[in-house]
């Protein structure tokens, strides 16, 4: 998986080194499957070998870290983005981190528990919706670059809030998707 993600993030003649297509790929989610899997096997030992405050300091520090790499790298003349792309092996493991505490989440209330596991299966189509390209590049490039000229303690919140409910929108009509869905089979076999 990290060999997947260095030469993933490797750029020749504007074009991802082995195919992942800058995490845009079925290569990309077989990887990332297959790490899953590999957690899923593993996952005793590396909660053994990582423990919770570890786990939250990587959360904390990689995104300073990213941040830091994209700015400084935006200085030099680095392509933006690099940094904080989806097969970024820095990210690859933040990512990591925040699931393995996501695992490790325990004693909360049965209906909140059902609640995350409803919503948890919907998580994928929001990423589906996401990066569509109707919704993409038709609706979302440059809708929302005005948020960018917003000084910063303005815009940062409202950047947050708009992605929070575009992500709580997201979800829920994946979820609704899914329930239409289990009727239509339902009503099929009746």
């Amino acid at each position: 998986m990290i060999a997947c993600s260095v030469l993933g993030s490797i750029r020749y003649d504007n074009r991802a080194g082995i195919g992942i297509n800058d995490g845009y790929s079925v290569m990309w989610l077989i990887a990332l499957w297959i790490l899953g899997a590999a957690i899923k096997l593993n996952l005793d030992k590396i909660n053994a070998a990582l423990r919770s405050p570890v786990l939250v300091g990587a959360v904390l520090v990689i995104p300073v870290v990213l941040t830091f790499l994209e700015v400084k790298g935006l200085a030099v003349g680095i392509e933006p983005h690099g940094w904080i792309a989806y097969v970024s092996p820095l990210l690859v493991v933040d990512a990591i981190c925040v699931f393995l505490l996501c695992q490790r989440i325990a004693g909360l209330p049965k209906p909140v528990e059902r609640v995350l596991v409803v919503l948890s299966g919907s998580a994928f189509g929001v990423y589906l919706i996401d990066t569509s390209s109707w919704f993409y590049d038709i609706w979302l490039v440059g809708r929302f670059a005005w948020i960018g000229e917003l000084p910063l303690v303005m815009g940062l919140p409202m950047l947050l809030g708009m992605t929070l409910l575009m992500f709580v929108g997201f979800l829920l009509l994946e979820t609704a998707r899914r329930k239409l869905l289990a009727m239509v089979k339902a009503l099929a076999k009746a």
